[in-house]
């Protein structure tokens, strides 16, 4: 079946959803916050779910972007994205990645952090790839419906080989304690 205005109720509101979140988090990353806020806020209204969700004090996608907005981050702690303030492209696409992973679009996130690997938006140093592969790892496990498993993801075996953890050695952000 094809899914548009005239054969899905809700297919409109999606897309007035998605849209007035990007549009609050392109205001965010600009600096104006109040912008994203209302945004924000304007997103929340298009999906009953949200709204409901929100009534029982659950999080959801515009709860976590408004706590982004008030503290100034998404998911990257200051610490890690001033790694990146020097080049506005690497910013920005960790940011997006950060965007994608607080509004629950795990393989987005994950392409993401693979495009930002793979070199795409810049060289990464050793630190920068740290947070690179943290986000990934973050969007696969979410992404597999975080089944617990023993041992590591395959997809980051080789980088941390023999370590038992995703940072670097010698590297001063530590993964520990995060969320």
């Amino acid at each position: 079946m094809i899914q548009n205005r005239r054969t899905c109720p809700w297919y409109l509101n999606d897309l007035r959803e998605k849209c007035a979140l990007a549009l609050g988090f392109l205001a965010f990353c600009r600096g104006a916050s109040a912008e994203a806020v209302s945004w924000y806020d304007q997103a929340a209204q298009f999906d009953q779910k949200t709204i409901a969700h929100g009534q029982k004090g659950g999080w959801s996608n515009v709860k976590r972007l408004k706590w982004g907005v008030a503290h100034g981050y998404l998911y990257a702690y200051p610490a890690e994205l001033a790694l990146f303030q020097k080049d506005k492209r690497l910013a920005f696409a960790v940011l997006a990645g950060d965007f994608f992973y607080c509004t629950e679009r795990f393989p987005q996130a994950r392409a993401m952090a693979e495009r930002l690997l793979a070199g795409e938006f810049g060289e990464l140093n050793a630190r920068q790839k740290d947070y690179a592969y943290f986000l990934q790892a973050s969007a696969v496990y979410w992404e597999d419906g975080h089944k617990r498993r023993k041992g590591r993801h395959p997809a980051f075996a080789e980088h941390t080989a023999g370590s038992g953890r995703l940072l670097s050695p010698g590297a001063e952000i530590s993964c520990q304690g995060r969320r």
